[in-house]
């Protein structure tokens, strides 16, 4: 059997993340099946299941190669600010609000805000809160990232009447009290 290049396997599991978004646009999240999946990304269900354990799977994946790049893009700026991190969250996230709207419709929103507090936690001690004793960090990055989150969500589905700098001027405030 051929072993998959790198690029070729990122490009199986792009298709397989899309087939499953597209199926998520029509038809509830626990009604689509492995099958419908695989149909839909054009592999067989053998290759799925080699890829996969899943469909949550497929979500877990995707959400951590997203913050994984989001942390990538926070790190260049060492010195970034409050304001600044919480600007490039809701910019960052504002291109993928159709998708956060399908995962609240299909109760997997804290999937992905869980997946993201595991992929960020070292981001967050490493860069903003070395200060602070080991044992309140995590409470503080879930406090944090709750807010950070649900305010998010909140944002997305009342039609992001705001800017991500709108967004950040008001979320950073909350910060500084």
């Amino acid at each position: 059997m051929k072993k998959l290049e790198k690029n070729d396997e990122n490009n199986l599991k792009d298709c397989i993340f899309t087939a499953l978004i597209l199926l998520m646009e029509q038809k509830d999240y626990h009604q689509i099946t492995i099958t419908d999946i695989a149909k839909k990304a054009g592999v067989s269900r053998m290759t799925y299941y080699r890829t996969y354990s899943s469909k949550e799977d497929i979500l877990i994946q995707y959400f951590n190669k997203v913050a994984q790049e989001l942390s990538m893009e926070i790190r260049g700026f060492p010195d970034i600010t409050p304001y600044q991190l919480i600007l490039h969250f809701f910019a960052f996230f504002q291109e993928k609000s159709s998708l956060i709207l399908s995962l609240k419709k299909a109760n997997l929103f804290e999937l992905m805000m869980n997946t993201f507090i595991s992929n960020l936690k070292h981001l967050y001690t490493d860069m903003l809160y070395q200060q602070y004793p080991v044992t309140s960090i995590d409470y503080q990055l879930h406090y944090h990232m709750g807010g950070l989150f649900h305010s998010l969500l909140y944002w997305i589905e009342n039609g992001q009447k705001e800017t991500p700098e709108e967004m950040a001027t008001l979320i950073s405030s909350f910060f500084a009290n």
